[in-house]
């Protein structure tokens, strides 16, 4: 079930800041230009409205590269926003983030781990040497 707006403000007051997504969750890139351009508009918008600090920092509601393009980092842009982070596992780094003008609109993330051994393995880093070793020894 979607948070509330009520569940957001008690979330702020907790000490949670929040980023925008779209209104209606479709896969941005099979939108016309005015749904998407839509979508990503009000989306800040309604943040913006309901929120004490929203933050600049828009996440894909599909989260896949394919599903958003070009189009959606333009207006992103024009909106204010940041960046933007994708749904796909990974570890954001200085040279990915740096690599292009649109590279701080496709930043890999780690989802919340549900298991207590996983999150560790996140929060402590064990994570990302795992992740070292595997590409060093892939070549």
């Amino acid at each position: 079930q979607a948070m509330t707006w009520d569940d957001l403000r008690r979330c702020e007051r907790g000490g949670m800041n929040f980023g925008p997504h779209t209104v209606t969750h479709p896969v941005l890139s099979r939108t016309e230009t005015t749904q998407s351009e839509h979508e990503l508009r009000e989306g800040w918008r309604r943040l913006s409205q309901e929120s004490r600090q929203p933050v600049p920092v828009f996440c894909y509601p599909n989260g896949r590269f394919q599903d958003f393009g070009d189009r959606e980092v333009r207006t992103l842009r024009d909106l204010g926003m940041l960046g933007a982070v994708v749904g796909i596992s990974g570890y954001a780094s200085t040279r990915r983030f740096h690599a292009t003008p649109a590279s701080p609109f496709g930043v890999q993330r780690f989802p919340y781990p549900e298991d207590l051994g996983h999150f560790l393995q996140v929060v402590t880093g064990l994570e990302r040497v795992k992740t070292i070793v595997r590409e060093r020894s892939w070549g």
